[in-house]
């Protein structure tokens, strides 16, 4: 493994990382995603139990790529990264569609549906997971585009917008960087006698084009 977490820059913390094979590079091999090892994460497992969570709030941490990592070509990396951050508070809400803000294109133009999360969510996921409909349930052909750190995302039709009511269709998979999903945290405290949310495929929100 060529890339690590070291905590206060003197501590490189064993076992943060699950182990996946293959690995989950995206198409053209230039974004890797690494996964901290869910068992760490979630409370009564035997791997947090036994090692802990691997990121604690308010701690300060370097992820470590190693320069003797090699590129399909066998070329490696002209020296050492590190990237340094702070951790905050565990995340276990999951997104609201509903708080999500519609900036909404005119009829005619080919301007685009502006969606702010107001948080950010999961990178890959929304790119799969967004979908413009018309209000009879119809794609709309166009292009997604992810900003503003993955707080927002904006759909540009391929033809003008037409005046009408259109649908927003969001896939309940969707996740924050937490891997909270629409339907439920990634983490919950089972002693805690809550009523469960019924599952969901997809939640709409629609807006109109005038």
């Amino acid at each position: 493994m060529y890339v690590s977490l070291v905590r206060n820059k003197t501590d490189t913390l064993p076992g943060v990382f699950l182990d996946l094979q293959p690995e989950l590079w995206n198409a053209d091999r230039t974004m890797l995603t690494l996964w901290l090892d869910p068992g760490r994460i979630k409370r009564d497992l035997q791997p947090n139990k036994r090692l802990g969570t691997p990121l604690q709030a308010g701690r300060q941490y370097q992820l470590v790529v190693s320069s003797a990592w090699p590129d399909q070509q066998g070329a490696t990396l002209a020296k050492l990264v590190t990237k340094t951050f702070v951790t905050v508070q565990r995340d276990s809400l999951s997104p609201v569609p509903a708080q999500w803000t519609l900036a909404q294109p005119g009829s005619g133009s080919v301007q685009p549906l502006n969606v702010s999360f107001g948080e950010a969510l999961d990178y890959s996921l929304l790119t799969e997971t967004l979908h413009v409909l018309t209000e009879t349930g119809k794609p709309v052909s166009g292009k997604w585009q992810v900003g503003d750190e993955e707080k927002q995302s904006s759909f540009k039709p391929d033809v003008p917008w037409q005046t009408g009511m259109y649908r927003l269709r969001v896939e309940g998979r969707l996740e924050d960087l937490a891997g909270n999903n629409l339907n439920r945290p990634f983490d919950r405290d089972i002693t805690r006698k809550e009523i469960p949310n019924k599952s969901q495929s997809f939640v709409e929100l629609f807006f109109k084009v005038h």
